[in-house]
């Protein structure tokens, strides 16, 4: 269900990432990422972390180049946030999540 949400959003489809997020909940109550992804984009109407979020779930499936576009879409919409230039950096010093 993670990954259809995030996919369907990377399509502007926010209302079937929504129903995705909410479908995985129920069958994984306890997995705090489907949660926090559910709970910022309704909090968010910029959808910043809502992508910086996508960006993190790209990376932990080791889909890197996906990850760095994702973490750059966040500066599209506000340009002075500081997680997506975190992760862009984190992301370029540390491609594989250890150290080069």
């Amino acid at each position: 269900m993670k990954i259809a949400a995030a996919c369907t959003l990377c399509l502007n489809r926010l209302a079937y990432a929504e129903t995705y997020w909410r479908e995985g909940i129920k069958v994984r109550p306890c997995f705090a990422e489907t949660s926090d992804s559910l709970g910022m984009s309704l909090k968010s109407p910029d959808l910043s972390e809502v992508h910086n979020n996508r960006g993190t779930t790209l990376h932990n499936l080791r889909s890197l180049l996906d990850a760095a576009v994702a973490y750059r879409r966040p500066l599209t919409i506000r340009p002075d946030y500081v997680q997506a230039h975190f992760n862009i950096f984190r992301r370029q010093i540390l491609p594989n999540g250890r150290p080069c």
